[in-house]
């Protein structure tokens, strides 16, 4: 059984032996193939090469195509710094006259971004190279609500959302930021790849509260994943932080994948999502992966795979972004540890 087919038959709830592993290491790939993040936001080959020789070298189920949080929001107008050594930051937004500038927003196509091109293009030149042997989930930069929030200023948009008087104001700016996330779901479904996802970490409870979640983002996100599955593909979701509080919520998404991180209780999420929705996580990309013993990385792993072992649906990743500097034998102590694991 291949990497796809493993996850896929995850995907379904079908017991295969063991769990499927993929990882949020774009940092990883970077530093492991001695290159720049300029030479890799530059070059899609380039960039296609690097998760390519990644996967192989670790026999990964997956590859999580992703290069940074800063691409769809500079091509609505933001001010991005694009460093030669580290990923894409915002560093200004784009609505510098609040809510008079959001409309236009209705006139952003992303196609002409040269960034949001080289992401599709590597997209479609590892999704041809490996076609079915492993699951290629393309990452789709920001959800609708962390979107807006860059777009307008997060600081900012957190004192308006406690303002009812602008609160039209706050979902027709959801609304418009949607729209642009869907661009990239559309185009990034026609890469090839299987899966395709968002982030939407400024709507977890560690930046709102869960009655702001369903009030604000919770819509977003399940039109977003309603497009996704119109383009015939798998959708995931990303929320940074502890999401313990809003599990229920999410449930009710339509999701195929929800990529937890290591502050989230996962027997509660295993207990929640059951058969519905399949967690991706949630190894601590920190203390665990890059600063952890290999012992202590074992038994995270296999406590990890204890609280799933008769519930829920599982694919072993790490919480979040991988540190670059994460030593080889831990990635390696991982994934010998999920196919030992009985």
């Amino acid at each position: 059984m291949n990497g796809y087919e493993r996850i896929k038959k995850e995907l379904a709830g079908e017991n295969q032996g063991y769990r499927p592993v993929m990882m949020h290491n774009f940092q990883q790939c970077i530093k492991e193939r001695g290159i720049t993040f300029g030479q890799f936001r530059d070059d899609p080959a380039l960039a296609a090469e690097t998760f390519i020789r990644n996967a192989e070298k670790y026999d990964l189920d997956a590859v999580l195509i992703d290069f940074d949080t800063a691409t769809l929001a500079g091509a609505c107008g933001c001010l991005a710094a694009y460093p030669e050594d580290k990923a894409a930051v915002t560093i200004q937004p784009a609505l510098t006259d609040g809510f008079n500038d959001m409309e236009k927003l209705a006139a952003v196509n992303i196609e002409s971004s040269i960034h949001v091109q080289n992401w599709l293009e590597t997209s479609r030149i590892v999704s041809d190279y490996f076609g079915n042997s492993k699951y290629i989930r393309c990452n789709c930069d920001q959800a609708a609500f962390s979107l807006a929030s860059m777009l307008y200023g997060s600081e900012q948009l957190m004192e308006e959302l406690m303002d009812e008087d602008v609160e039209e104001d706050v979902h027709r700016l959801i609304e418009l930021s949607e729209n642009v996330t869907k661009q990239f779901i559309r185009l990034a479904a026609q890469t090839g790849a299987h899966c395709v996802s968002n982030g939407d970490s400024v709507a977890g409870p560690a930046m709102i509260s869960p009655e702001m979640y369903r009030r604000f983002a919770w819509a977003s996100e399940q039109r977003i994943a309603e497009e996704a599955h119109r383009c015939g593909v798998d959708y995931g979701l990303h929320i940074c932080g502890d999401a313990t509080k809003i599990l229920e919520d999410i449930k009710k998404l339509d999701l195929d994948i929800m990529e937890l991180d290591y502050k989230t209780d996962t027997v509660k999420a295993a207990s929640i999502f059951g058969k519905k929705i399949t967690v991706s996580g949630t190894l601590d990309p920190s203390d665990v992966l890059l600063l952890g013993s290999e012992e202590k990385i074992r038994q995270k792993t296999i406590g990890l795979l204890d609280d799933f072992r008769d519930t829920g649906k599982l694919i072993v990743c790490s919480g979040c972004a991988v540190s670059p500097d994460t030593p080889e034998s831990h990635i390696r102590t991982v994934i010998d540890t999920v196919r030992d694991y009985r």
